[in-house]
């Protein structure tokens, strides 16, 4: 996945920063993890825009920010990601 993330590969980005912020294989970096997980999903990887949504909606990314955590969502949904659409009609997005 390094090798990958660091080709600009967003589907790498994602897996790599979600063991970074899990520590999973890797020394944990949360920091890190939530950029290169941001990355990827400003990138259009699905899954890391539903990972960014909840990770917001559920403070694990800091603060808690509702309103950027369904434009996430909403953005995963639209690419047909099941999990961001039944986290969207769980919050009434």
């Amino acid at each position: 996945w390094q090798r990958a993330a660091r080709q600009k590969d967003a589907e790498a980005r994602m897996w790599l920063g979600h063991a970074l912020i899990l520590g999973e294989g890797i020394d944990r970096d949360a920091s890190a993890g939530l950029a290169l997980v941001r990355e990827a999903a400003e990138a259009g990887e699905a899954e890391a825009q539903s990972y960014l949504g909840a990770m917001l909606l559920d403070g694990r990314a800091g603060p808690t920010d509702a309103q950027e955590a369904r434009e996430w969502l909403a953005k995963a949904a639209e690419q047909g990601h099941a999990g961001a659409r039944k986290r969207l009609a769980a919050i009434g997005g």
